[in-house]
């Protein structure tokens, strides 16, 4: 039985997740990485656009806006 891996994406504000491990090319994964995802980093989503074509996250203390195309690379436990 597969089960289907969250993203970060897929969370709506005020919920939290901790980064489990990125799938992207390097260099965007590079950039995610210095911006603190790293696996065990806890991620919560502050505010979503209402077209969710870019989300807001608390990450390490910073408010972080992401575009939507990029956190459907990073996986959440």
């Amino acid at each position: 039985m597969k089960t289907e891996q969250k993203t970060m994406a897929a969370l709506v504000p005020a919920e939290q997740g901790t980064v489990r491990w990125i799938r992207a090319e390097p260099s965007i994964k590079r950039r995610l990485q210095d911006l603190g995802l790293i696996s065990g980093a806890k991620v919560t989503c502050v505010f979503t656009s209402r077209h969710k074509d870019i989300s807001i996250y608390r990450i390490c203390g910073a408010h972080i806006a992401i575009r939507d195309c990029d956190t459907k690379n990073v996986y959440l436990k």
